[in-house]
């Protein structure tokens, strides 16, 4: 997930950055056009997104039946408890809650369905790995929003810079914390769809 989901990040903020640069970025005037091609590569080296995310569906979570999954699962959740007890933080731990219902949702179709459709689940191995990474990523920003906020309680630290560090768990949030549910439905429903779709038909 690490490989995965954080090469395709760099490819997207690069090209995030060549769009802040505009036609600028897109010559070699601002060196970000050779950054995106470095990180083009990147995404492909030791395994594509493609072969980490089936990785991730078939040796990781299908062989252990989801054990590891599940442990993650626990530990999500008490990040949520944590959020919530704080009124500051709520919002954060409301919307990391639906995310972490969404895992566990997109988790147990994978493993009642691996055995007997197994095309169908690894249609949604990739739209899994970005959304477990986006999860996770969430995880870290809201974790860190619980620490500064206990450093704001304890009156340590730059009060600015830790408020910012609670505003950007919100805008993560807000922004590529939701996606998670609509990726987990894809994870559920992209390979149904596709797996009547005829070969030829291409």
């Amino acid at each position: 997930m690490a490989k995965g989901w954080c090469t395709e990040i760099g490819n997207d903020v690069c090209d995030d950055a060549i769009q802040v640069f505009g036609g600028m970025g897109f010559v070699e005037e601002t060196g970000i056009a050779q950054l995106f091609r470095d990180a083009r590569i990147i995404t492909i080296y030791e395994g594509t997104t493609g072969i980490q995310g089936n990785d991730l569906i078939s040796r990781k979570i299908l062989r252990e039946k989801g054990e590891t999954l599940r442990e993650l699962i626990v530990d999500l959740r008490e990040t949520c408890r944590l959020l919530c007890d704080e009124d500051l933080l709520r919002p954060i731990g409301l919307v990391l809650s639906d995310m972490v219902d969404a895992l566990a949702s997109a988790t147990d179709w994978v493993l009642a369905n691996g055995r007997e459709s197994l095309t169908a689940v690894l249609a949604g191995a990739v739209p899994f790995l970005h959304m477990l990474g986006n999860l996770v990523g969430g995880w870290q920003l809201a974790r860190t929003a619980l620490a500064a906020q206990r450093q704001l309680a304890a009156k340590q630290g730059d009060t600015v810079y830790l408020n910012s560090l609670i505003d950007l768990a919100a805008f993560y949030m807000t922004t590529f914390g939701v996606q998670v549910v609509a990726q987990a439905k894809t994870v559920c429903e992209t390979g149904v769809a596709l797996e009547p779709f005829p070969l030829d038909g291409f």
